[in-house]
């Protein structure tokens, strides 16, 4: 398995194994399917790596000024005492490469750091600015309950208010249904009462007319007989007279 790195600019390269088949294998998925349909069992997964951090493999790097890739065999062993001076060379060359690409990995992993601490201040500021607009959409929310809890204060109050009156309006109309009965049942016991005197009055009239009648008829009877007495004596006295005077 032939590791091959393809590195274009800068930090960006392409991390993959040629297999003895041929097959390109560019990402650890790549390498487990292969393994797994292949059947392999002299090589595993951990044998594999994608760090730029390995000098091991071939690297295609790309020249700035003809803009051909140029090909280097790195092999740490070469880095050893008694490994070939040109093997050496070309490892010192691919060391100074691998040097300035951590060296720009780093400052991208510092650029991404701010730019990560520049996301997570703008996802405060947003989480913020959301926090100040829910509160805002709370306030409002809030004042448009109180005034809907006021309207309905107000039509409650209103519906009171209304049954109120139609129940006083009730109660003056059944007091004045009381007091015309009232009025009715006095006027009535009034009539009855007058009725009552006059028949009273009239009886006692009629009383006084018989009784009057009666010391009338007495008095008068008394007269006669007082009279029929005095004429009476009167006679008896003539009589007397006339007895006198005879012989």
């Amino acid at each position: 398995y032939q590791r091959r790195v393809r590195v274009s600019s800068g930090i960006n390269a392409e991390y993959g194994y040629i297999s003895p088949c041929q097959q390109i294998l560019r990402t650890r998925g790549d390498i487990r399917q292969y393994i797994k349909d292949n059947e392999v069992s002299t090589v595993h997964e951990g044998q594999f790596t994608f760090s730029n951090g390995s000098p091991v493999g071939v690297y295609l790097i790309k020249d700035k000024d003809t803009n051909k890739y140029e090909k280097i065999q790195a092999d740490v062993r070469a880095l050893s005492v008694g490994g070939p001076p040109e093997k050496k060379a070309m490892s010192r060359k691919l060391l100074l490469f691998q040097k300035k690409n951590l060296q720009m990995e780093m400052e991208r992993k510092e650029k991404e750091a701010e730019m990560e601490r520049e996301r997570q201040e703008a996802e405060k500021r947003r989480r913020e600015e959301e926090e100040r607009r829910l509160e805002e959409e709370k306030r409002i929310q809030e004042e448009e309950m109180e005034v809907e809890r006021k309207k309905r204060e107000a039509e409650l109050e209103r519906e009171r208010r209304e049954k109120e009156a139609q129940l006083e309006k009730e109660r003056q109309e059944e007091e004045a249904r009381l007091e015309m009965e009232r009025l009715e049942k006095l006027a009535k016991l009034e009539k009855e009462r007058q009725e009552e005197e006059a028949r009273l009055e009239k009886e006692r009239k009629e009383r006084e007319a018989k009784l009057e009648k009666e010391r009338k008829e007495r008095e008068a009877e008394t007269e006669r007989a007082r009279k029929e007495k005095e004429a009476a004596l009167e006679r008896e006295r003539i009589e007397k007279e006339q007895q006198i005077k005879k012989p």
